[in-house]
């Protein structure tokens, strides 16, 4: 156990220290020591004209130019959220110690609609049945409705966001979402568990702030209203995997019975800054998602603060191949409903372990993970080729203070660890289809053995 434990710390560091040690991308513009802007050419832009997009960017020609310039170039024209793709590139100007910078754009052809668009959030993949977006003539108000198919909630998203000046960064917002899940604990053989839909209504409004430094980040309040849905709580007995109803809630745990109703309040800020080349198959860039949430239910009394820190770091190798890295952690303090308790396993998780030998039945309060996974194109040398090769291993633990609801529980702090391969398949209309083929090396010894499993999306 030694060995495992030593071999998983080196592992751990390994990781984790590359993904949070993310530079500046280009490396063009270093070492030239200052140097003026001579011109700016900008192509792909067929409805917002050239003088609207230098006024977003505010660059002055004949002025001083430097990485700093152009990242906050970039991250204006993205906060405008006019663009569905913006590059910028650097070419050395006519004169000693100049710059050519050319925009490259996309814009989105507001108002913009969509069936069954395959998205990756920083939580889970999603396919979206139906997307909505628009904005008014000024573009200075803009909304963006999506229904999703996704963990851990499943339902109808309204954002709307409204900035301050055409080319301000800084924008007020409101969102609504209304959604269901379906939770089961217990999913492991030879345990009771139980299965039961969860409901959800609420919203928010808040600041939204894009710099080149942090990304987006937005800072607000909300309300969420969650409850256990009209069908039946179904039990699954030791001897079998069939479920039944059960006839009265006292017939569950606690920490079930007790959220019949809940109604959180509560402050939320949350940093995003994604720098991915590309949201299905990331192949160069960087992630970092960190949400951070405090929150009271004035039904119970009760409060909790949730953070989570999210990095990531993709490696471009040679034919289309990808070096992809991930860390992540997070912690709760106070007494979090399970809903909104950790899991290693569920959404963006970790492959060849049942959730039930890695997540607590009621979700963890403190978290780890470490992620390291190679994909190697098969058909082609692009990074979306139809059919690549994957090669990863995993580690983390995922646990809680909570007495132990079965003497044969595993201590869910004893760290986890799996290796595998798989195959992923670029398929229309969902994107990557992957087949994961995996064997945990360091788990409960019931959690032994092969572990087969196929998800819609990238791991991460």
């Amino acid at each position: 156990m030694m060995r495992y434990k030593a071999g998983l710390i080196w592992f751990t560091l390994l990781i984790a220290t590359p993904v949070l040690a993310i530079p500046y991308e280009d490396d063009l513009m270093r070492g030239e020591g200052e140097l003026i802007l001579e011109g700016v050419i900008i192509r792909g832009n067929w409805n917002i004209t050239d003088d609207s997009i230098l006024d977003m960017l505010k660059w002055e020609v004949g002025d001083p130019f430097d990485e700093t310039a152009l990242a906050q170039g970039q991250t204006r024209l993205e906060a405008s959220e006019l663009f569905r793709e913006v590059e910028l590139s650097t070419r050395r100007g006519s004169e000693p110690g100049s710059i050519i910078v050319i925009v490259r754009v996309r814009e989105k052809r507001l108002p913009y609609i969509d069936w069954f668009e395959a998205r990756q959030y920083p939580e889970s993949y999603s396919l979206n049945i139906f997307e909505l977006e628009t904005y008014t003539k000024d573009r200075r108000n803009h909304l963006k409705s999506e229904l999703r198919l996704t963990e851990p909630w499943m339902g109808l998203y309204l954002d709307y966001t409204y900035a301050l000046s055409t080319s301000s960064p800084l924008r007020l917002y409101l969102n609504t979402q209304a959604g269901n899940q379906t939770w089961n604990v217990y999913p492991t053989k030879k345990r009771e568990g139980f299965d039961f839909n969860l409901n959800r209504l609420g919203g928010g409004a808040g600041l939204q702030y894009t710099s080149a430094t942090f990304g987006k980040i937005r800072l607000g309040a909300d309300v969420w209203y969650t409850n256990v849905g009209d069908e039946p709580i179904y039990y699954k007995n030791l001897h079998d995997d069939d479920y039944d109803p059960i006839d009265s809630r006292d017939q569950i745990p606690p920490q079930l019975r007790e959220v019949h109703d809940t109604n959180w309040t509560g402050v939320n800020l949350t940093i995003t800054k994604d720098k991915r080349d590309s949201e299905l198959y990331p192949h160069d860039g960087s992630l970092i998602y960190i949400p951070i949430y405090a929150a009271t239910d004035s039904y119970a009394d009760q409060q909790f603060v949730r953070v989570m820190v999210d990095a990531r770091k993709y490696f471009p190798m040679g034919s289309g191949s990808t070096l992809a890295l991930r860390a992540r952690g997070g912690l709760i303090e106070g007494e979090a409903p399970f809903y909104q308790r950790f899991s290693i396993v569920k959404g963006s998780g970790m492959r060849g372990i049942e959730h039930g030998w890695a997540d607590p039945p009621f979700g963890g309060t403190r978290m780890f993970q470490a992620s390291f996974e190679l994909r190697k194109p098969l058909t082609g040398s692009r990074p979306n080729s139809f059919i690549s090769l994957l090669l990863f291993a995993e580690a983390g633990a995922n646990w809680n203070d909570d007495p132990k609801a079965y003497p044969s529980d595993p201590d869910y702090s004893e760290p986890v660890s799996t290796i595998g391969w798989g195959l992923s398949f670029r398929l229309p209309v969902v994107g990557p289809l992957a087949m994961h083929v995996s064997y945990p090396m360091l788990a409960p010894g019931d959690a032994d053995g092969l572990h087969v499993q196929v998800d819609l999306g990238m791991a991460f």
